[in-house]
């Protein structure tokens, strides 16, 4: 369902990669290596203070929802 979402507000934003890092666990580190940014950006992500541009929105929304997948495939075929 976050694929077809859109994420137009700053506190939806922050909620989601919050919420998702914690359930996947999700490092900021990895996050923020994924996107080329800083640990404290996505700290500022998390906390809400920042966000990126819709467009960075949108590809962290579709980051975190292929991290669930494969966490989810792992679990389904045993290699979690």
């Amino acid at each position: 369902m976050l694929r077809t979402t859109p994420i137009d507000e700053k506190l939806h934003f922050h909620y989601v990669v919050r919420e998702g890092c914690a359930l996947l666990p999700l490092s900021d580190d990895r996050l923020a290596k994924a996107f080329g940014i800083s640990c404290t950006s996505v700290e500022r992500w998390k906390m809400g203070f920042n966000t990126p541009h819709a467009q960075a929105q949108r590809q962290v929304i579709e980051f975190l929802c292929a991290e669930t997948d494969a966490a989810l495939r792992a679990l389904t075929t045993g290699t979690a």
